[in-house]
């Protein structure tokens, strides 16, 4: 039989190796914010409202949230070892940068 009969095994091989398998990279996230700076009002707000339904949504995510004197608050995101600076927008920009990493 000719190559263009048979069923390409290139094809073959590329179906069972395991590349369709989504992996989640983002696996841990890590909030440091102030109790008391202006700074970090909406990163006290998102953990009142909102971290709850966030780890609920990502189940294989853990979120870790500290109470710190710091002036900026920070997310890292492990694994990826990202830091970003805060703002009184936070709740968007979060939801954004936690897809990115998804």
């Amino acid at each position: 039989m000719t190559a263009r009969g048979t069923a390409s095994r290139f094809l073959q091989s590329v179906l069972h190796n395991g590349v369709g398998r989504y992996i989640c990279q983002l696996k841990r996230l890590s909030l440091v914010f102030s109790k008391n700076a202006p700074s970090s009002r909406g990163v006290r707000e998102f953990i009142e409202e909102g971290v709850v339904d966030f780890a609920k949504q990502n189940p294989g995510i853990v979120v870790y949230v500290t109470a710190k004197r710091c002036n900026v608050p920070k997310l890292v995101a492990e694994y990826r070892e990202y830091c970003l600076p805060l703002r009184e927008t936070w709740n968007n920009r979060f939801v954004q940068s936690t897809e990115r990493y998804q």
